[in-house]
């Protein structure tokens, strides 16, 4: 029961928690002292009759003074989380929430309009590095992981309301359905896609491997760092790959680590894929990567970079993992999007067309113009459009030093004035017509894809034809719910069919593939080794004639 304490002219209140402590109080809400004793008495029996309407949910706005920074400084290192997911919050802590109500305390944040006011704000903000302003999934992530912190500082005691947790139905519906509509018309492509992503990617590497390595990834369903992990012990039998562990990059290293969710599985190879990955093994079978003690796999990895020779012509770089912003900048992007990506930082440069050689479809060296002009825009649709005269990409290189002819003036570091000047390019490479070099620019394929929607390409694939449920959830490594998932089973006869249609749909991307060469006049080929041979094998095959009743 309240009671209430003398305290010099005024008088104090006291009344008990729900665990049974004393709080005391010496004002009212508004702030006004007690002078009388019986305001304090009377503010004590309100509180102890508020804490018996409320329950367990009562909060003590007392314990809400901790501020939101020091309360994230408790929270986030009794989370339970994997080291990616980890940075990813860490990230938005110190960049977003902590900046924004880092000095505030927990009970001050009462108000949604405050905190529907930031996350706009958020969108319009520049980043810190870089070219633009940070996109609508960063601003959404940053109040999710506001209303993870105020709902668990909720269950402690030290808030009353959550008011970071987003309301159904709210913002702009307009463009959460653009954005679905756009997400749903790109988000996968067809077997031939895939198959021409593979072979640009290799194109632009010189070797086979970032080929068998993309259909590698479009054909089982695996993801990066799945892929990224696989060892030849893991590939060596014929019908299957024993997927167990995954490399998982976390601040510039790369840890072996389980699959995500612990998904480790069986996943069933149809017979090209054996053989694509046994001449993998082949042409890796010397080959470690330079991280083998850090990483914690033998090293035996099927997919690693080349490898380089530095300038100096004496030390070299042992081959190594796939960064994935390398990879996208150097291979993924340009394959399908025709352009290399806008970079920024301490060097930036605009995004880049990829000139080609018209004849062999191989990028020229160097292959850095920039596009001069506003008026400039990448090539829309699919193989190569022609630049017969090489002024029509004129450019001006922001360096001190540049592959400018000689004579040319160019920008400087310092912002000089810029002269626009014609790329230099590997004229031994170039077939030389009347009308000059016939450069070509790569259209793109599908823009806006990542190496991952290979994963989504895989699943639509299964869904068309028509796999079992069962199966499809154990090759992408998810978690069958409800009552299927205590009666469905994988049977060997599942894993045939699986195998039968994944065959069919490689061998009928490359007829498609073989198709466009002949439809363009000429005999099929590509620059890639690899499929170069496949393409050349389905020439000698004999074609099986339709018989008519």
């Amino acid at each position: 029961m309240a009671y209430a304490e003398k305290r010099g002219p005024t008088w104090r209140s006291r009344y008990k928690r729900p665990d049974g402590t004393w709080a005391s109080a010496t004002t009212d809400d508004s702030g006004r002292p007690f002078e009388r004793k019986q305001d304090a008495l009377q503010y004590g029996n309100d509180k102890e009759a508020e804490i018996r309407r409320a329950g367990p949910a009562w909060f003590d706005p007392a314990r809400g003074e901790i501020t939101v920074a020091d309360w994230c400084g408790q929270w986030l290192p009794a989370q339970d989380l994997e080291d990616t997911t980890e940075g990813r919050y860490r990230y938005l802590i110190d960049q977003h929430i902590i900046p924004a109500f880092g000095e505030r305390p927990l009970n001050s944040l009462h108000r949604r309009e405050e905190i529907e006011a930031w996350e706009k704000r958020i969108r319009r903000t520049p980043k810190l590095q870089g070219r633009g302003t940070y996109s609508q999934r960063t601003a959404s992530d940053a109040r999710d992981l506001l209303s993870t912190i105020l709902g668990d500082a909720m269950a402690a005691g030290y808030a009353g309301v959550n008011v970071a947790e987003k309301r159904r139905g709210r913002g702009r519906k307009r463009h959460r359905n653009q954005r679905s509509a756009r997400s749903s018309q790109k988000s996968w492509f067809d077997p031939l896609g895939a198959l021409l992503v593979a072979e640009r990617c290799a194109i632009m590497s010189g070797r086979d491997d970032e080929f068998i390595h993309i259909v590698t990834l479009a054909w089982t369903g695996m993801r990066w760092g799945e892929a990224l992990g696989l060892e030849n012990e893991d590939v060596h039998h014929l019908d299957r790959i024993d997927l167990d562990w995954q490399l998982r990059e976390y601040r510039g290293q790369f840890l072996k680590v389980p699959p995500k969710d612990d998904s480790a599985r069986r996943i069933d190879k149809p017979p090209f894929l054996t053989d694509l990955l046994s001449r993998q093994m082949q042409n890796r079978a010397t080959g470690t990567c330079s991280c083998r003690d850090d990483c914690g796999g033998s090293g035996r990895y099927l997919f690693l970079t080349a490898g380089r020779v530095t300038n100096d012509g004496h030390q070299f770089a042992p081959p190594a993992h796939h960064s994935r912003s390398n990879f996208g900048t150097w291979y993924w992007h340009p394959a399908i999007d025709g352009v290399y990506p806008e970079e920024g930082g301490k060097d930036p440069r605009p995004a880049r067309p990829v000139l080609v050689d018209a004849n062999t479809g191989r990028p020229l060296r160097p292959a850095w113009p920039y596009a001069q002009g506003p008026e400039w825009s990448p090539p829309r649709g699919r193989g190569l459009t022609r630049h017969d005269a090489p002024d029509a990409l004129a450019v001006s290189c922001p360096k001190k030093t540049c592959l400018a002819p000689t004579g040319t003036p160019c920008t400087s570091r310092s912002g000089a004035a810029t002269v626009p000047h014609t790329p230099r390019v590997d004229r031994a490479s170039v077939t030389e017509g009347a009308e000059g070099p016939a450069l070509a620019s790569w259209l793109p394929l599908r823009t806006g894809l990542t190496p991952h929607r290979c994963r989504h390409a895989h699943e639509v694939w299964m869904q068309e034809d028509r796999i079992p449920d069962v199966l499809r959830h154990e090759r992408m490594g998810h978690v069958m719910q409800g009552i299927k998932a205590v009666y469905s089973h994988v049977s060997p006869l599942m894993r045939s069919e699986l195998r039968d249609a994944l065959q069919k749909r490689w061998e009928t991307a490359l007829a498609q593939r073989a198709d466009l060469d002949r439809a363009a006049g000429r005999d099929p080929h590509s620059p890639v080794a690899v499929l170069d041979e496949l393409l050349q094998a389905g020439q000698r095959k004999p074609r099986l004639r339709t018989a008519t009743a």
